[in-house]
């Protein structure tokens, strides 16, 4: 389940170009011995196109996302450390295409995924309807130089509040 919520998530993701992951393959891998576990975990340090989605450990399944232009370093690797493997997902875009919604969406709901530019006219949106019990925030800004919007929400002056969050780390 927490794999659909990793592909939606990423779906969900804006970027000024549409990221895809066609051809992307997810692996099954299975380790059995602490070798096995720490020559695959080094495929971690490779910032493009390895990413784990189980980390190695021995005794266990691990789930590793392959970009098509390392298939080949792939299997080498796998006829190296001589661990047996299948293929789990063949094709992560297919995936992430049926998740995603098939039709524009023209209201925001919590149905479907949405750009970040539509969350933040929801947000400001909500502040227009209800001005005298939302205020929209900006908590700073991203590394890319976004502003990180949220809302407050008050029904009476000083009472105490709370602070909730979701959604900042992308593989959880």
């Amino acid at each position: 389940m927490w794999k659909i919520i990793i592909l939606c998530t990423i779906v969900g993701l804006v970027a000024a170009e549409q990221a895809t992951f066609d051809n992307y393959k997810v692996f099954r891998i299975a380790t059995t011995t602490k070798k096995q576990a720490e020559l695959l975990s080094q495929l971690g340090d490779v910032p493009d196109g390895f990413s784990f989605w189980q980390p190695p450990s021995v005794n266990k399944q691990t789930e590793l996302m392959v970009a098509p232009h390392k298939l080949p370093e792939f299997y080498e690797i796998m006829a190296q450390i001589q661990a047996p493997y299948e293929v789990y997902i063949e094709n992560v875009q297919a995936l992430i295409n049926r998740a995603a919604p098939r039709v524009a969406v023209t209201t925001f709901d919590f149905k479907n995924y949405h750009t970040l530019d539509v969350i933040y006219k929801n947000l400001d949106d909500l502040a227009k309807q209800y001005p005298d019990k939302v205020q929209t925030v900006v908590g700073g800004k991203t590394y890319e130089g976004r502003p990180i919007k949220g809302v407050k929400v008050s029904f009476k002056p000083n009472n105490p509040g709370i602070f909730i969050e979701g959604g900042i780390h992308a593989r959880e």
